[in-house]
């Protein structure tokens, strides 16, 4: 496993997989529901086919940001360039999880619809198994 030797193989390699993911999304969302919350299913029949392409979407981002990462991380060799390039990576992932915990308050209708949507599906109740 690695980038090297053969990059553009390897980067082939990876963006295959990417594609095997899309195939997957909709049977892994259908199990994930069976197994941990059946709610779900209500919801993926309800959004239709858009839930998988965001799914899908934002796979192929978080993928596309590693293999970027990898990549910066070999070429940078060992030392302080390899160092201020983990350094960035940790940076933007903290930067990245805080926006995902942080609610939205510049487009605060989204929360709200987001809490009329629990309140009329009575939410904890649909994912719940």
């Amino acid at each position: 496993m690695g980038i090297d030797p053969d990059r553009p193989t390897r980067y082939a390699d990876h963006t295959k997989v990417n594609e095997i993911l899309d195939e997957v999304t909709n049977a892994m969302q259908i199990r994930i529901a069976q197994l941990y919350a059946r709610g779900l299913g209500t919801l993926d029949q309800i959004l239709g086919p858009l839930d998988e392409s965001f799914s899908s979407f934002s796979v192929r981002v978080a993928r596309e940001v590693a293999w970027e990462n990898g990549v910066a991380l070999v070429d940078a060799g060992t030392g302080p360039g390899q160092a201020a390039i983990g350094s960035r990576i940790d940076k933007d992932t903290k930067v990245l999880a805080n926006l995902i915990l942080r609610p939205n308050v510049k487009v605060p209708w989204i929360i709200e619809a987001a809490r009329s949507a629990e309140q009329v599906l009575g939410w904890m109740d649909v994912i719940k198994v």
